[in-house]
């Protein structure tokens, strides 16, 4: 396939054989008529993107789950910078390529069960604080969104901790 082609992927839920819920790769369907169309060749990218995205979203999930945990997690404020590279990591990876990601926070969000403005939060982070080592720590992650978002209130209670 030549690579000035893009198309557009979304990750939908399906079903496989055994009736288990699986994500797989969709995409128009009239990228097969293109006669640059390579169908092998084209199948491993989708698979590949298949993986990478699946990988992308176990590794959010530990961090989510760290951040979620009862336990007093010290620099909670470093998993949200984390969430946001990984994403913005994910996003470059194809952002050049044949296969382009469609949806993505609308996607991340249903897979993960957080809402949209979180993962939108986290990619503002990580783009806004480039370095890791420039984060403070001993900040909350509350206090740098309300920074870059001029007045953002969390919807906890005041006084509880993130």
């Amino acid at each position: 396939m030549k690579d000035n082609i893009s198309v557009a992927v979304k990750i939908e839920r399906t079903h496989d054989s055994k009736g288990k819920i699986v994500l797989k790769a969709v995409y128009p369907m009239q990228i097969i008529f293109d006669k640059d169309y390579n169908h092998d060749e084209f199948n491993e990218k989708i698979k590949n993107y298949e993986n990478d995205y699946i990988t992308l979203i176990n590794e959010l999930l530990k961090y989510l789950k760290q951040i979620h945990s009862k336990k007093n997690i010290p620099n909670k404020v470093i998993l949200y910078w984390k969430i946001g590279d990984r994403i913005i990591n994910f996003i470059n990876k194809y952002k050049d390529g044949v296969i382009v990601p469609d949806s993505l926070t609308k996607t991340l969000s249903r897979d993960l069960n957080i809402s949209d403005d979180i993962i939108q939060r986290c990619k503002k982070f990580r783009t806004l604080y480039p370095d890791i080592s420039k984060i403070n720590k001993k900040r909350s992650f509350n206090s740098y969104v309300a920074e870059f978002q001029k007045g953002y209130l969390s919807r906890k209670k005041k006084g509880e901790k993130e």
